[in-house]
């Protein structure tokens, strides 16, 4: 899908999408509210939402109530998404309906990881790397916390 266009003030961008978008630091990122993500929503506001990634590196939107399939419809907007890869622990029936979602967790149920890469903690890596020709396009990679620990070692 095409973005729409991008040229203009970034604040009147903003408010023609019905979105604020506040600063979170001065080096990069910004936290967007007025936008519902589990609702379809204008090419303005997306537009809006786009020109803020661009500017800002890393948005935000908090207290989202999205289904696999509206992230899956959400990140799509961005471009084309990539399927992780598979591990051979995983069940071939797991996440059959959202291939393009990559379970990334520490929470281990019924004595299996739920997540793709195990329980353990995770190390530096680098996204597609595993790609005998990883993606040259400019990376969108949306994240969704199922949980997430108030404080201490969880986080």
């Amino acid at each position: 899908m095409p973005v729409p266009s991008l040229g203009g003030n970034a604040a009147t961008l903003y408010e023609l999408g019905g979105i604020h978008v506040t600063s979170l630091s001065e080096a990069l990122g910004a936290e967007i509210t007025g936008v519902d993500l589990s609702q379809d929503f204008s090419e303005a506001a997306f537009a809006a939402i786009h020109r803020a990634w661009l500017e800002y590196g890393v948005i935000l939107i908090r207290d989202q109530q999205l289904a696999d399939a509206d992230l899956v419809r959400v990140s799509r907007r961005f471009g084309d998404l990539d399927l992780g890869p598979r591990m051979a622990w995983q069940a071939s029936s797991e996440n059959e309906m959202f291939p393009e979602i990559y379970v990334v967790s520490n929470v281990v149920e019924n004595g299996e990881p739920i997540g793709y890469l195990g329980s353990q903690e995770l190390d530096w890596h680098t996204d597609m790397s595993h790609t005998e020709m990883p993606p040259r396009r400019v990376r969108c990679m949306p994240l969704k916390s199922r949980r997430i620990a108030v404080a201490g070692p969880d986080l």
